[in-house]
């Protein structure tokens, strides 16, 4: 995402949540999905992220306690 000089955040929209499957639950439920930034802190889709690029974790949990992850980048960059 660009946005115009000066401007230091934009509020970005995931084009696609984060998803889960299990053998013995399908689906995870997309509410218990936790994904986090670089510094531990949560984030979600529809959120204001800064200039730069932030790196998120995504971590699904099944009934048995295995979980998995995903990683993915959102990038913010000035327009000069």
């Amino acid at each position: 995402m660009f946005v115009a000089p000066g401007v230091t955040s934009a509020v970005v929209t995931w084009s696609t949540a984060p998803s889960a499957t299990d053998v013995v639950d399908n689906v995870i439920d997309p509410a218990t999905i936790q994904c986090i930034n670089g510094a531990g802190v949560a984030v979600m889709s529809d959120q204001s992220y800064p200039v730069g690029t932030t790196a998120v974790t995504c971590t699904a949990t099944d009934s048995a306690s295995n979980s998995g992850t995903c990683q993915f980048d959102i990038a913010v960059e000035g327009m000069s």
